[in-house]
């Protein structure tokens, strides 16, 4: 039985965030358990925070509406919209996506709206926004009051070029829990949603799966056809490939792609890994990684422009260790 197995107090984040799921399906078919006063606990707090994070995402998407700012509502709070209640799709923050050129006033009314970029690249952020801008995808606020996390994003993922990104505007669906809002069409949220789950090894998010197959129930099958097409065009389906391969695995109704390799991701380069390795492995490892980050960001570029943007690549994370921002 899992409940002499699990330890309730050793569950990981991952694992955290199934709990609605989890206790809800419990309760509808009536399977009682020694955790139960635990998992209703659980259950309130996540329902309590996605009220918390919808209200506050309501709120700024208003008041950029107001400002003539465009905002697309992406990730978690997008995602939820295919499930039963809201709250079986716990969100950790919320996220929106402005275009490149609208940043700075946004930024502006997030400020006004005691928010603060985090403390760990705050400074350079508002120093070098032009550059971090060019080289990350979104930048994460904390609101001062209540530690509410808002990711704003310019570029829709770590993994998805700015073409994809560019793309993905003309291809939007009406948000149906806030009037006049959009979300990205399902072909782009289920792309990104493979994505994003194998490059970064499914780190902290397990949800990924459960939305797959939420999105499986209401959704016409057509979609995994497109979405593949957008994996091609960003040179990226092995990872939207791999992350079929699990999805079929589990039972879960996707593309079978037969046997494939996992694809390798992002090598680790922090302080745990430089006591470990030598330093030959670790330059590789960096080596790796920018040319993973150059080929994410412009799948389509000539040899020659890749180089370039790999040339800059590692200027600017230099730049970022020397002035003590960027600890990996």
């Amino acid at each position: 039985m899992w409940e002499q197995q699990v330890v309730m107090d050793e569950l990981d984040y991952s694992c955290f965030r199934l709990i609605p799921l989890f206790y809800r399906g419990n309760s509808e078919c009536g399977i009682a358990t020694v955790h139960d006063k635990r998992l209703k606990i659980v259950y309130k707090y996540w329902w309590l925070k996605n009220q918390h994070l919808s209200n506050q995402l309501n709120v700024i998407h208003r008041t950029f509406s107001a400002a003539g700012i465009e905002s697309v509502v992406i990730k978690g709070a997008s995602l939820k919209t295919y499930y039963d209640l809201g709250e079986l799709r716990p969100m950790a923050d919320f996220d929106l996506l402005v275009r490149p050129s609208d940043l700075n006033r946004a930024m502006k009314i997030i400020h006004a709206g005691n928010f603060k970029v985090v403390d760990k690249i705050a400074s350079y952020f508002e120093k070098k926004r032009n550059v971090y801008q060019y080289f990350n995808h979104a930048v994460s606020c904390i609101h001062t009051n209540n530690d509410t996390q808002l990711d704003l994003h310019w570029r829709i993922g770590s993994h998805c070029s700015y073409s994809f990104t560019s793309n993905l505007w003309n291809h939007l669906d009406d948000y149906p829990l806030i009037p006049n809002a959009k979300k990205p069409k399902l072909a782009y949220e289920i792309c990104m949603l493979l994505i994003h789950a194998i490059e970064s090894e499914n780190r902290d998010n397990l949800n990924w799966i459960i939305d797959a197959a939420m999105i499986n129930k209401v959704a016409n099958q057509a979609y995994w056809k497109e979405a593949r097409q957008l994996a091609v065009a960003e040179k990226k389906e092995s990872l939207f490939d791999y992350g079929c391969s699990i999805l079929v695995s589990l039972g879960i109704e996707a593309p079978d792609p037969g046997v494939v390799m996992r694809p390798l991701g992002a090598m680790r380069t922090g302080p745990a890994e430089r006591k470990v390795l030598d330093v030959k492995t670790i330059a590789r490892h960096r080596f790796h990684n920018h040319r993973l980050f150059v080929n994410s960001m412009f799948p389509n570029a000539n040899r020659f422009a890749k180089t370039f943007e790999f040339g800059k690549s590692v200027y600017y994370k230099y730049i970022l260790s020397k002035n003590g921002y960027f600890m990996e």
